[in-house]
């Protein structure tokens, strides 16, 4: 599809999309009749030239703007800020990978020889496990490590000193075991090893040289006030909530972005690390964090925290 009939379209959908909002009787319904009647098409290929920039949704339920003959609600635009959620293990693995090359770590050393004290419920995996482990997700941790830290009001260091107490579901380096706090233990590796906050390491290493400006963490904010809402149903109501603070898990889920940012992101994989004659990091990165590492039936994982099919014959 060429670019200008795809922008047609998405014209035509966010046109449509209005319209729904304002006076369907059957929003649901309706959406679904309509995703039938468009064809909508992103192209993505070698060429690194930013083609086009859509984030669909609603800011804050609620909250409305005038159009001729009818009200709808605020849509994103392209530059509204939200969380991006666990796209932030991609810069996590990221940053790990370069302080690797630059010999401050190694991803293969268990964790246990640069972690004083560190201990998990299974002996094997307390002085085994790696950071080629948590990046891959194959550490073998119950995924009921996640209670300690939602709601618990755990910091990051509390958070690691409790790993002992969960159970190991299965033997290190078996099988895929997705973990949210074994990101967080990544992220402090890669910390400790560059004498920064996680915070500042991302943001000196990724997003200032990447020119992210619309990026951080903690609670999203923007100068023009662009930040979507979380919502939640209430009473069969749609309604906006109090955003969720995330710093005890910010290496797995933390960060902040626009649509804009996300797309400067995107083009420094499309270029092999490389953003505006700038590199990031090394192209071998690039390998490294997207070489499958972990089979999950008839996905694997890889350290870019995506699932990567299989060919039949591997």
């Amino acid at each position: 599809m060429q670019l200008g009939q795809l922008q047609k379209n998405l014209t035509e959908f966010e046109r449509r999309g209005a319209k729904l909002w304002a006076v369907s009787a059957d929003p649901i319904e309706e959406a679904e009749r309509l995703g039938k009647k468009l064809e909508l098409t992103f192209p993505i290929g070698a060429d690194p030239e930013l083609k086009l920039i859509r984030q669909f949704g609603v800011e804050m339920e609620g909250r409305e703007i005038a159009i001729p003959s009818m009200f709808v609600p605020v849509s994103y635009t392209h530059l509204d800020v939200y969380k991006r959620q666990s796209l932030t293990k991609t810069f996590t693995a990221a940053v790990v990978g370069m302080l690797a090359e630059e010999g401050k770590l190694r991803l293969d050393a268990p964790i246990k020889e640069s972690l004083s004290g560190f201990t998990l419920q299974d002996p094997v995996a307390t002085e085994q496990l790696s950071l080629r482990d948590i990046l891959s997700h194959r550490s073998g941790m119950d995924e009921s490590a996640d209670l300690l830290w939602s709601g618990t009001g755990y910091d990051r260091k509390e958070l690691l000193r409790r790993l002992r107490e969960v159970p190991q579901a299965a033997p290190l380096r078996s099988q895929f075991s997705y973990s949210n706090v074994m990101y967080v233990l990544a992220g402090e590796q890669a910390a400790s090893a560059s004498g920064q906050s996680f915070e500042s390491l991302i943001r000196s290493r990724i997003l200032e040289p990447v020119q992210m400006t619309e990026s951080g963490f903690g609670i999203p904010t923007a100068s023009d006030g662009n930040i979507a809402s979380p919502h939640t149903e209430r009473n069969a109501v749609i309604t906006p909530i109090a955003p969720r603070i995330l710093d005890n898990i910010a290496p797995a889920a933390g960060l902040y972005a626009s649509a804009t940012d996300l797309s400067r992101w995107l083009q420094v994989w499309l270029q092999r690390g490389r953003i505006e004659e700038k590199q990031i990091f090394s192209s071998a990165l690039i390998d490294a964090m997207t070489t499958p590492q972990t089979v999950v039936g008839p996905v694997s994982y890889t350290h870019l925290d995506v699932y990567k099919r299989q060919s039949q014959d591997r």
